[in-house]
């Protein structure tokens, strides 16, 4: 057992079943034992000693887990490289299922490939068929990662589908393997988040249509002289389930609102949506109400319930799901002190370019980065309000990203707004120790998980929430983003009409910021993807009147005309001195009070 948001997960899967002809496994190991498995150590089967250890680590908080480990190969040149593996014998599965474990540890210098088999007929040396989700640490090179959904066939395998990831061994993830009839789907989420997966790959396969599920892991090395080593926790298996909840979605004003659900079970699959226990009914700006996806379009107040699913499959099986809300908010905008829409395809005034950045007249648009690898490049606005200390800022502009020319699109784009911005090129990273709200679109970058959209303040995580790479790209259409900043340092992240964050506290930017200027940044390496923007539009709101005392004297920032007064209530006076801001008021000797106002010019 690794985490209690883990039991809870599978816990809430079995929950979800109808026991009418139901197939299920579970097992967190706790009992120290895995007494209903069969374990898997072919090279042991040629008579050689046995290959593969089976132990039960500890867990935290509680309970344990299971882990395999096996030997380098003895023999490479007659019995292949060191495997080994545990399956559950007692369930057959046909046509459709259903199998997850968490990975809770590996020995990542080991180059091993590890993860969850399916439909395994005849195990045994030389002899396993079936198909392996699997994550394989070591392609093409140490370092790199991948992971596939393949064939094997007597234990030779054949990739249907891979692509890259980078696991971090240091955190626990979880690995779905499905299949429905010929379709086949991995996932990869990192825990306690089993809503949004890291990666979703699918291959289509008609060889195998029954066999038992269980865990495999090999030695992945050129030379197949590794050993292997991962720690697994909280296995699931079963022929009917919801792979898939609907998730509660807060939404601007006239965006599209799409609920989403997947079932695994015996065709056909029928699905009913309930609006506050009442059946949806197709019309207006609703469909998709006896499908997988419903989708509101465009949501209005209307809209605003919860929502359910109701899953039958063709052996009268049901399940529910778990409700699901939709929340409108609107967001005022005010006109806006600076706009540009790079319409005459010139940089414009008090900003600048940097890197591979450039305005392109002929589309009306600035690209930070092409779909071109390795490149990097950024656009800077200088400080709109004279050095003013700014309480909040309402920050509207539109983004693309498409036109990957390596398939799996990168790295990603990020928008800074900060008083120690450097001029020069930036990446996804952002640059200065002010706000930093990055959109990662690649999912193999180790330093911010992705895809999705990250909040850092100072260099440090404030939030970050993953999102299904289908949200974040656009193809070859822009969508709008709005980020905000209210009084108090509350930050409002919305993209494309969904609202990422909402009141997410700054401490950092409770104050404001004074000098601070706004920056977008965006980087391609090994993989590429247009990342352009356009419409930029920002207001700022000022801080109208700041007063530090600093002992003999006292800095006044102010906006418009300073007045002052030894009266709080009457005899102001334009301190014509104050050309500036900020004023510096040395006190005269004797002097008890001084109070400021700022005018209108």
């Amino acid at each position: 057992m690794k985490t209690q948001g883990t039991i809870l997960s599978v816990a809430a899967s079995l929950a979800l079943v109808a026991p009418v002809a139901l197939l299920a496994q579970s097992d967190n190991f706790n009992s120290g034992t895995d007494s209903a498995w069969s374990r898997q150590d072919p090279i042991h089967q040629a008579g050689y000693p046995a290959q593969v250890t089976f132990s039960f680590p500890a867990a935290l908080p509680s309970g344990y887990a299971y882990r395999i480990q096996t030997l380098p190969s003895p023999s490479p040149s007659t019995v292949q490289q060191g495997r080994g593996g545990s399956l559950r014998k007692d369930v057959s599965y046909n046509t459709n299922f259903y199998a997850a474990v968490d990975l809770a540890s590996w020995n990542d210098t080991n180059q091993q490939a590890f993860g969850v088999v399916a439909r395994i007929k005849t195990p045994g040396l030389g002899t396993s068929s079936g198909y392996y989700f699997a994550y394989n640490n070591a392609s093409p090179s140490p370092g790199h990662g991948v992971m596939g959904i393949y064939r094997l066939l007597n234990e030779a395998y054949t990739t249907l589908s891979s692509s890259p990831i980078l696991l971090n061994p240091t955190n626990s993830y979880r690995l779905a393997f499905f299949g429905q009839e010929t379709n086949l789907e991995g996932r990869v989420y990192l825990l306690p988040n089993t809503n949004t997966p890291l990666i979703s790959i699918s291959a289509t396969d008609v060889t195998y249509t029954t066999g038992y599920c269980g865990l495999a892991q090999a030695d992945q090395s050129p030379s197949k002289n590794y050993p292997t080593d991962v720690t697994y926790d909280n296995y699931l298996a079963t022929n009917f389930c919801l792979a898939d909840q609907p998730q509660s979605t807060v939404l601007a004003a006239g965006g599209t609102a799409t609920l989403t659900t997947r079932a695994i079970g015996t065709p056909p699959l029928r699905f009913q949506w309930l609006r506050s226990g009442t059946n949806v009914v197709d019309g207006g700006n609703i469909a998709g109400s006896t499908n997988a996806s419903l989708t509101l379009s465009p949501v209005s107040a209307g809209d605003i319930a919860p929502y359910q699913v109701i899953v039958t499959d063709g052996a009268a099986r049901s399940a529910t799901s778990i409700v699901a809300t939709v929340t409108i908010l609107t967001f005022p905008h005010g006109s806006p002190d600076i706009s540009f829409n790079f319409d005459d395809g010139a940089v414009p005034p008090g900003t600048a370019t940097y890197g591979s950045a450039y305005v392109d007249g002929a589309l009306g648009v600035l690209h930070l980065v092409d779909a071109i690898n390795s490149q990097q490049g950024s656009f800077i606005i200088e400080d709109v309000d004279g050095g003013a200390t700014v309480q909040t800022f309402d920050a509207r502009f539109d983004v693309l990203f498409g036109g990957s020319t390596t398939g799996t699109p990168a790295d990603g784009t990020s928008f800074v707004w900060a008083n120690d911005l450097p001029n020069g090129s930036f990446g996804e990273g952002g640059a200065g120790s002010g706000l930093v709200v990055t959109f990662e679109i690649y999912n193999s970058n180790a330093n911010i998980p992705g895809p999705g959209i990250q909040v850092k303040y100072g260099g440090a995580l404030l939030a970050q929430t993953l999102l299904p790479l289908s949200v974040l790209q656009t193809g070859t259409s822009f969508v709008p983003v709005n980020i905000r900043l209210e009084p108090g340092g509350l930050l409002t992240v919305v993209y494309n009409s969904q609202v990422i964050y909402t009141n997410l506290p700054v401490a950092g930017l409770a104050n404001g910021m004074a000098g601070g200027r706004f920056g977008w940044g965006a980087r391609t390496g090994s993989f590429n993807e247009n990342q352009w923007i356009d419409n930029v539009r920002i207001t700022t709101t000022p801080k109208i009147l700041g007063v530090a005392n600093n002992g003999g004297s006292v800095t006044v920032t102010y906006t418009g005309v300073l007045q002052s007064s030894t009266n709080a209530g009457t005899n102001y006076q334009d301190v014509t001195a104050a050309t500036l801001s900020p004023y510096i008021f040395t006190l005269p000797p004797g002097s008890r009070q001084q109070f400021w106002r700022s005018r209108s010019p």
